[in-house]
């Protein structure tokens, strides 16, 4: 199923994000595309097509990125590749992310060595020869591999100022460990020469002499033992277990309220905050505390639970992904649901703050399928798409951390004086009257705040 992400920005026009780019997508180099040239440094694509063409192919474009696999999403880069609505000039411009393309190639070279057992990136094309060393010829071992190894080299092996992960860290510590010595330069042009000998310099100023595979390949075995390591297997596994938990604790949530009303209007609003604000953490948590207090507490508003998501992106900052269920029997008209919700963020954090209706996208036919609005207990087919979609949003744990939300966790850890505090990006509620003496839900009712 794919997924459309998206911002507002503050005048409420709906803007189309994206993953990450790569390079200049083909369908855009035509006669209707103007690629800027003026500036190396900017790396971005002015498209003049219609807003319909242009909405089209960006989602054909990232619907790789938007799908992939829970163990590569992060919430801290999804919005970090906009496309941005330019009004004077009708079109809109997708910037490049050097910071996000280093890392993700850095994810991936990880990937392929984990994923396909490699200790490797050359072979030993012929065996030795009588004459010792001299004979021995070596081949690529995995082309694939090769081909991340030089691409992560070309970008350069050095600490991210605004990302980490810990795939970025193996990649950091194993450059450091094996090819720190020898000029980055040296070692890209030698992948065309893999049998050559490569010349580097130790930190005494003696001079190492070594084939260029076989120091590709002593990269390679460090990576793989790094990801050994009991430290990355359980960053791995602390995260993959934090989204399963999410995703059951949200779809025992929808289950408990499905069981007790057989229709239900669902509406899905993202919350954020405008251009010139920044606000600390506390506040983001305060904020969403105060804002779910004031939704509960206004009459005209029957929310029987909801749940949200924490996430940050450079270009916009903390934001929400909220899910708001509410009695079917009394609500149906779920945009103007939406919207209602969403003015009361705005009063919350004040004008400058902004949000983003989706269940007008809904409407408006920007998703395939459906999963907002109006569900009804036995459509199942509704039932089913609504379930992806959280999923979708709880499996983007912050895998790629911004270094902001590190820094913000530091400071609320000295703040409360406890060391092992972490941001709570996630949390579900369920209103106390839903769920009756008989049902067993296991969904916990009190993680209402931020």
């Amino acid at each position: 199923m794919n997924h459309i992400p998206y911002v507002m920005n503050n005048n409420q026009k709906p803007v189309l994000s994206n993953e990450y780019l790569t390079h200049e997508p083909e369908p855009f180099l035509n006669q209707q595309t103007e690629i800027n040239e003026t500036d190396p440094s900017d790396q971005s694509v002015q498209m003049t097509v219609t807003t319909e063409e242009q909405f089209l192919l960006l989602n054909s474009i990232y619907d790789g990125c938007l799908n992939a696999a829970d163990d590569q999403h992060t919430g801290s880069l999804v919005l970090d590749y906009l496309t941005e609505y330019n009004e004077e000039f009708d079109h809109y411009v997708i910037r490049s992310n050097p910071e996000a393309e280093k890392i993700f190639a850095r994810i991936e070279a990880v990937k392929r060595i984990v994923d396909q057992h490699l200790v490797q990136a050359y072979h030993e094309s012929q065996p030795k020869s009588l004459f010792g060393m001299a004979g021995i010829k070596y081949a690529v071992g995995d082309k694939k591999l090769v081909q991340l190894l030089k691409k992560v080299i070309e970008q350069g092996c050095e600490p991210l100022e605004k990302y980490d992960c810990e795939h970025s860290k193996i990649i950091v510590k194993a450059f450091n460990e094996t090819l720190n010595q020898f000029d980055k330069g040296d070692l890209c042009s030698y992948f065309n020469f893999p049998n050559d000998q490569i010349i580097g310099v130790n930190l005494n100023g003696t001079q190492i002499f070594i084939i260029f595979a076989k120091l590709m390949n002593q990269f390679v075995e460090r990576i793989y033992q790094l990801t050994q390591e009991q430290e990355f297997k359980y960053q791995q596994k602390k995260r993959m277990d934090r989204s399963r938990y999410q995703q059951k604790v949200a779809t025992e949530c929808v289950d408990a309220i499905l069981a007790e009303h057989s229709r239900i209007v669902v509406v899905r609003v993202d919350f954020r905050y405008g251009k010139l604000q920044d606000p600390s953490l506390s506040q983001v948590k305060e904020d969403l505390s105060t804002c779910l207090r004031y939704i509960k507490r206004t009459e005209s508003l029957n929310v029987l639970g909801y749940c949200w998501k924490l996430e940050f992106a450079e270009k916009t900052g903390y934001h929400y992904h909220c899910f708001f269920f509410l009695d079917g029997r009394e609500h149906s008209q779920d945009i103007k649901l939406a919207q209602q919700i969403g003015e009361i963020w705005k009063k919350v954090v004040g004008s400058e703050g902004a949000y983003h209706n989706c269940n007008l996208d809904a409407h408006n036919g920007k998703y395939p399928e459906i999963g907002i609005g109006t569900v009804q207990r036995n459509d199942l087919d509704k039932y089913r798409i609504l379930i992806e979609v959280i999923r979708y949003i709880t499996k983007r744990d912050q895998f790629i951390v911004h270094k902001r939300i590190l820094e913000d966790e530091e400071k609320e850890r000295e703040l409360i004086d406890k060391k092992t505090y972490f941001v709570r990006v996630f949390g579900t509620s369920i209103n106390k009257k839903v769920v009756k003496k008989k049902s067993k839900p296991t969904v916990n009712t009190k993680q209402e705040g931020a």
